[in-house]
């Protein structure tokens, strides 16, 4: 009893600096921001001269995706924690990733030079979501194998 607790602990906090990770990159100032993107852009720019406004875009929403489909991994790991039916631990752990992407695009409209996008809930969303069904996945996918050894 005392490891679930100790790995329930685990999850928490690693969601809690997961959680404050995405704030901080929020938190950027545009200028911040944008250097950030160009360690990423510049190279692909370099290469693929054609790609210049469409690299900076796909590196900031692959960004997004990244941080919000491992938040979503995260949320539903910490959810099967608890004693929930399936349903309303997918349900949790989605609405959980909803409303922390609309609070950091709230937060973004307070940031000097950044602004607030509906489209990148959607995307924040939908990364999330993805990462929700990947955990589920891996969930399934181990508790298979756990049943077909004990055949």
């Amino acid at each position: 009893m005392k490891n679930i607790n100790i790995l329930r602990l685990v999850k928490i906090i690693s969601l809690v600096i997961w959680l404050v990770a995405i704030f901080i990159f929020s938190n950027q100032v545009a200028q911040d921001s944008s250097s950030l993107s160009r360690i990423f852009v510049e190279p692909i720019e370099a290469y693929v001269p054609a790609s210049q406004g469409i690299a900076t875009f796909l590196v900031r929403k692959s960004a997004h995706m990244f941080l919000y489909f491992i938040l979503g991994i995260m949320v539903y790991s910490l959810s099967r924690e608890f004693k929930l039916s399936e349903r309303r631990r997918t349900l949790y752990s989605l609405l959980f990733v909803f409303l922390y992407a609309i609070s950091d695009e709230f937060h973004q409209k307070f940031v000097i030079g950044r602004s607030s996008e509906l489209r990148d809930v959607f995307i924040d969303s939908i990364a999330g979501l993805l990462g929700i069904f990947f955990c589920y996945s891996l969930y399934a996918l181990m508790q298979r194998r756990l049943m077909s050894r004990q055949v």
